[in-house]
């Protein structure tokens, strides 16, 4: 069975927006990790978006899944696609540099159409794509500066939770592949409320937010802005593309 999902104008367009949406965190979580822990930020992030994506779910009056199972597929979708791979990065990011962890999450393409070659039927690889994969991530490293990759090697650990959190996010875009016949923002809402309400007992238990110092200005408009633009917007731009695109 041949791939039918194709790339016109409307799907790099969208693919353009997402790649600004998502490479703007990058930054941001650096800047709140100055503050806050990791957990606190994810809660604040995927909080603030799953309370947005709730109203205009609301304010458009569209349904929402009413089976244990499809809430049970957003769940696992959410911890493939946003606490994970949040997790995975914001720890790396305590001990790598944003722009050597956007070089090597910048690999998530070339996870994801290696784990659709060998999970689906429908998107195999091609020389053309895995060559467009592989440029693209030369490109990302030109643009940040070879200079970043210079660290590499020296926190391992770290280096490998950023690669890992590219695999994690290869495995949502396959797996989100179910989600292909409904809405962006109703798919969009219900994974994001299924993190945070995934999220909220684990930030509560283990980092005690409540007990911080008085947060500055530039860390909440760093958290705001990853909520609303990187993950509110993102999202719905990323299940549109999903849907009319594919996963690779």
């Amino acid at each position: 069975m041949q791939n039918k999902s194709v790339m016109g104008i409307n799907e790099w367009g969208m693919l353009i927006l997402l790649s600004v949406l998502w490479g703007v965190p990058y930054f941001f979580s650096k800047v709140a990790l100055g503050e806050l822990m990791p957990f606190t930020i994810i809660l604040g992030r995927i909080g603030m978006a799953a309370i947005v994506l709730n109203l205009f779910t609301l304010a458009r009056r569209q349904a929402m899944p009413n089976s244990a199972r499809a809430w049970g597929s957003y769940l696992v979708f959410g911890i493939l696609h946003n606490l994970l791979p949040f997790s995975l990065i914001l720890w790396g990011q305590m001990r790598i540099a944003s722009g050597l962890a956007s070089i090597l999450n910048a690999a998530t393409p070339l996870w994801t159409a290696l784990l659709a070659h060998l999970l689906t039927r429908d998107e195999k690889l091609t020389a053309s794509r895995l060559g467009g994969v592989l440029i693209g991530l030369g490109g990302i490293a030109t643009m940040i500066g070879w200079g970043a990759v210079s660290g590499l090697g020296r926190n391992v650990l770290s280096e490998l939770a950023v690669v890992c959190a590219g695999i994690s996010y290869g495995l949502a875009g396959i797996y989100g592949k179910r989600f292909k016949g409904t809405p962006p923002l109703v798919s969009a809402t219900a994974a994001m409320t299924c993190s945070a309400i995934f999220i909220l007992p684990i930030a509560l238990i283990l980092e005690k937010p409540w007990d911080l110092p008085p947060i500055s200005p530039i860390t909440w408009i760093s958290v705001l802005v990853m909520a609303l633009l990187s993950t509110s917007v993102g999202h719905l731009v990323y299940f549109r593309l999903l849907r009319s695109a594919g996963a690779s």
